[in-house]
């Protein structure tokens, strides 16, 4: 298996979807996410990027490539090549990194109360005018850490849902 960090530019993601035969179907809610990530400049290299195996079939990176051609900018991915036939059915197979659990990585208390804080306080600040549920209101682990950051007092309500009495019944 090889590996280089390459530029890929949306003509050049159409050209490699082509070589992708034997995949998952699209989520498109996928795609819009990453291309917005794209867009907004947090898309960062890492060892997750798209690979193709022996035959120079696409096996992983579909999602990264149609996230770039929606995006129409060049992005720069890990490319792997000469990955072994047969790998397919293993990858894709962990859990996704909830923003709880990038903040509890990063020693927050009460990771998933705060997450769902600063998520709000986003859509808040950002998409007032959405119902705040279903795919047009996600909001990336990078956002809700770049929330917490400019509202850092955040941390000290986590705490005080858990003091409220709950309904009287």
């Amino acid at each position: 298996m090889r590996s280089r960090v390459v530029t890929i530019t949306p003509a050049r993601a159409a050209e490699l979807l082509a070589a992708n035969s034997t995949n998952r179907p699209v989520s498109k809610a996928v795609v819009r996410g990453f291309a917005e990530a794209m867009r907004r400049g947090e898309w960062m290299v890492t060892h997750q990027g798209i690979a193709f195996d022996t035959r120079g079939v696409l096996v992983d990176g579909q999602h990264r490539l149609a996230a770039i051609i929606e995006a129409d900018r060049p992005v720069e991915l890990t490319v792997f090549t000469e990955v072994g036939e047969g790998t397919f059915d293993v990858l894709d197979i962990g859990k996704r990194r909830s923003a709880a659990d990038v903040l509890a990585i990063e020693g927050e208390k009460s990771s998933t109360m705060l997450a769902a804080m600063v998520r709000t306080v986003w859509l808040y600040e950002n998409r007032p005018e959405l119902n705040w549920s279903g795919g047009a209101a996600a909001v990336s682990n990078h956002q809700i850490v770049q929330t917490l950051e400019s509202h850092p007092k955040l941390r000290e309500y986590v705490g005080v849902g858990g003091r409220l009495p709950g309904p009287p019944g």
